[in-house]
């Protein structure tokens, strides 16, 4: 796997400013899946980031790169406590959490909408969002923004600022497990 795509995808988690990222990648096989997931999870163990595959689609994995400590902060938030109760998570319970959203990502074609808790989105916009709230405010984001323009475009802002400099000091020679940053 291109060390390039894991950064273009995922330096905000890498860096420590996001709490996840995912993105999708054609293995050759099951063996080369088992082998990078084995690798990438021991380069980022002690930076307190794991990597996980979420589905495979026609041979497309759903790679999910994600600091298990901030996403159990995030899932205790309780806006999304409650809207992932109501949709059949035990939200006392962060693995058992990540388990249901991989049994519905396999289950259903589409996303699940609360599977922006999971990528650290503010709770209040993916709870906006889940209710299919009309009255979102067009900005640019990765997310749909309900709240707060402002601390959302800098956020994003921050996202690119962070991947295009992790991207750069890669290319000057710094090495994945010394881009990735323990918090």
């Amino acid at each position: 796997m291109p060390e390039e795509m894991i950064l273009r995808h995922c330096s905000p988690t890498l860096a420590g400013i996001k709490t996840a990222n995912m993105f999708s990648y054609k293995f050759s096989d099951k063996r080369e899946m088992i082998d990078t997931l084995r690798k990438l999870n021991k380069i980022f163990a002690s930076k307190g980031i794991r990597v996980v595959p979420l589905r495979t689609v026609d041979g497309v994995t759903l790679l999910y790169f994600f600091r298990p400590q901030k996403l159990m902060e995030d899932l205790n938030n309780e806006t999304a406590r409650e809207a992932l109760f109501t949709r059949g998570y035990k939200t006392d319970n962060m693995p058992g959490c990540l388990v249901r959203l991989i049994e519905k990502l396999k289950s259903q074609n589409d996303f699940p909408h609360e599977i922006g808790f999971f990528l650290g989105y503010p709770p209040f916009d993916v709870a906006c969002f889940i209710e299919g709230k009309k009255d979102y405010i067009p900005c640019k984001c990765c997310w749909r923004v309900y709240d707060n323009e402002d601390l959302a475009v800098r956020t994003y802002n921050a996202y690119l600022k962070c991947t295009s400099s992790l991207m750069e000091k890669h290319l000057n020679g710094l090495s994945l497990e010394n881009l990735a940053c323990a918090v």
